[in-house]
């Protein structure tokens, strides 16, 4: 038997060799764990809040470092007054009247996921008058409208006093049936008078407002705004403040007519200019006039009104990396955010363009938007919107996808369409924003032959539409193809609701008993968007005419809009089983058409519904329009 010490040498050397061997090239180290999954919870679950009262909700996000979120209340971005409000910090206060609300919030890391709380508004447990404002000052004679808020109670009638006297009086000033307070002519003694909401059903509560009667100085009239650029046919609202009379009518003057006329614009008794369908030869202005004291008026307003309306511009371009999307295979592209600004009377707001590009020298670019205010990435948004893009891209032209929200950001479902001057001043950020493409040589070289055109579907059709009318860009667009719309074509028709219903046929489809009214859904989840208030549900509702000038104006189909393109190939495309308003009110528009010296051709597609392409049929219709009909003019 060999000793021992001889042996070491050969087991160390053995041990080395399995050593080295595990250490070997040839095995496969373990693969890195999938990255965690994103969720995200709301505490309290299911909360019961009081009427008025508020509840502190905590969102919780797991699976990412960015645990910023987003509070929506019935899917509407930080509530409102009918389903509650909430902050950005998770504060949510409820409204006055009992219901049931769901509170979301949405992953800023990853928006697809959501948590949410279930919050029931019941009646607050203590009954309570609240009136306001709770303070005043109010020059003699002039008037304000109170309003008495009620708790507790399903019974919330109250019953006005001033100084505890029913309805009031000429000393101390007078209060009506709804609130509304006229002080008294001559300042009382004391000059702070208590106004008191009692309510009827129980008459130990009740709530109060002091009011301050003060006199008058000498009569100052200003309007706003004090400049105003419009197309022609254009609108402005104007406003104006008197000071120093508690007689704060006007009477309106442009180039110091009462009232205008034709050749320089027409003004009513609420402020609501409207351009001449021709541009004046000379300046525009437009003044108040005290009804008090005549002799009162304010500084002018200046007006320009040209042949077409304003474009903005483009500032803060950067190029920055494609988010994913859920489209499969995924559509590769080069990003670009850029902030719109310069709109007259419109907000600055973002937006994005994903830019996909063929192989070899492109035909053209083909810029294409979406429905509503163009939210989401046309391959996003529609069924077989991919289908679109690529069959574009194989064509041998450059597909370039507008947003302005997803998947770049969270914002309002409104878009481009969010504002308070409308939707014809509100399309100025779309087509700025197609004009800064069309001019991006990294996007659109300008190349010989290379054409430039665009589609959008429903709200992205009326966009393209009100640049063709409105913005003059029938001089860059080659061929545009309008799908479902111009739903924008008559306003006036969508949202005042009067007029009979209407038959079409477009190809082989037949349309009967078509409703031209907007109803109350669309104009307040879109429409109003554009105004800020309720100017179009609020006429839906009650079929009044009054803000119809305003709305014609606002449309498409406007006095003095351009629908002869001498330039510029026009197709629109509409869905047979839609039965929407965007058929009749985009036949207003798309009957007056004239493109490249013929009257624009219309098609339809049988089967396809208000989104064209969320089916074959239809996204190949697109497709196979844009490929053979966007060229060089």
């Amino acid at each position: 038997m060999r000793p021992l010490a001889t042996l070491i040498p050969g087991i160390t050397a053995l041990v080395l060799v399995f050593a080295l061997s595990a250490c070997g090239g040839s095995s496969t180290p373990t693969p890195p764990p999938p990255p965690p999954s994103i969720t995200v919870s709301v505490s309290p679950g299911s909360p019961s809040v009081a009427e008025g009262a508020t509840q502190q909700f905590t969102a919780t996000v797991t699976g990412t470092t960015n645990t910023g979120v987003t509070w929506t209340v019935d899917g509407i971005a930080g509530g409102n007054d009918f389903v509650g409000a909430i902050s950005a910090a998770g504060l949510y206060t409820a409204p006055v009247v009992t219901g049931t609300h769901t509170v979301t919030a949405t992953s800023q890391a990853d928006t697809t996921k959501t948590g949410t709380a279930t919050v029931k508004v019941t009646v607050s447990a203590s009954i309570s008058v609240v009136v306001t404002p709770a303070t005043l000052d109010l020059t003699s004679g002039g008037s304000k409208q109170f309003k008495a808020v009620v708790q507790g109670t399903s019974g919330r009638n109250v019953n006005w006093q001033v100084n505890g006297i029913a309805g009031g009086n000429s000393a101390v000033g007078t209060v009506d049936a709804n609130g509304n307070y006229t002080a008294p002519a001559s300042i009382p003694n004391p000059a702070t008078v208590t106004l008191t909401a009692v309510l009827a059903a129980d008459s130990t509560k009740s709530g109060t407002a002091s009011v301050t009667v003060v006199g008058v100085g000498p009569v100052s009239v200003a309007i706003n705004p004090a400049t105003s650029s419009l197309g022609q046919g254009g609108w402005e609202q104007f406003d104006a403040s008197v000071t120093g009379s508690a007689n704060t009518a006007v009477t309106w003057q442009v180039n110091e007519i009462p009232g205008g006329n034709a050749t320089v614009g027409t003004i009513d008794n609420t402020g609501l200019y409207l351009a001449p369908v021709t541009p004046p030869s000379g300046g525009v202005s437009v003044t108040a006039v005290s009804a008090a004291n005549t002799a009162k008026k304010s500084p002018a307003a200046d007006v320009t009104v040209a042949a077409t309306d304003p474009l903005g511009q483009i500032i803060n371009s950067t190029t920055l990396a494609c988010p994913a999307t859920k489209t499969s295979p995924p559509i590769a592209g080069t990003c670009y955010q850029v902030t719109v600004t310069g709109c007259p009377g419109v907000e600055d707001q973002d937006a994005w363009v994903k830019v996909t590009s063929p192989s070899g020298t492109p035909k053209g670019t083909v810029v294409l938007t979406t429905g509503t205010g163009g939210e989401n990435l046309y391959e996003q948004n529609f069924t077989f919107g991919p289908t679109v893009v690529n069959n574009l891209v194989a064509g041998g032209f450059t597909a370039a996808q507008m947003t302005w929200a997803s998947p770049f950001a969270t914002g309002p479902i409104t878009g481009w369409l969010t504002g308070t001057t409308g939707v014809r001043r509100a399309a100025c950020r779309v087509n700025t924003f197609a004009q800064w493409i069309k001019n991006n040589a990294s996007i659109h070289s300008g190349g010989s032959g290379e054409a430039f055109c665009a589609t959008g579907n429903s709200g992205g059709s009326g966009a393209i539409a009100y640049g063709l009318a409105h913005y003059g860009m029938d001089s860059i667009f080659d061929m545009v193809e309008p799908t479902s719309g111009p739903p924008f074509g008559r306003i006036d028709y969508g949202c005042v609701c009067t007029q009979p219903t209407e038959n079409a046929t477009i190809g082989s489809c037949s349309y009967s008993n078509l409703n031209l009214c907007y109803g109350k859904a669309t104009a307040s989840g879109i429409i109003d968007a554009a105004y800020g208030t309720g100017k179009c549900s609020n006429s839906v509702s009650d079929k009044n005419s009054t803000l119809g000038p305003l709305f014609l104006a606002d449309s498409v189909d406007a006095p003095g809009g351009n629908y002869t393109y001498p330039k510029t190939n026009v197709h629109f495309v509409f869905g047979g089983l839609d039965t929407s308003q965007a058929i009749p009110l985009g036949l207003d528009y798309a009957n007056q058409v004239t493109a490249i010296g013929v009257p624009a051709p219309q098609a339809c597609v049988a089967d396809a519904p208000h989104p064209i392409p969320n089916v074959q049929d239809g996204a190949t219709q697109v497709s196979n329009d844009l490929i053979a009909l966007c060229k060089k003019q």
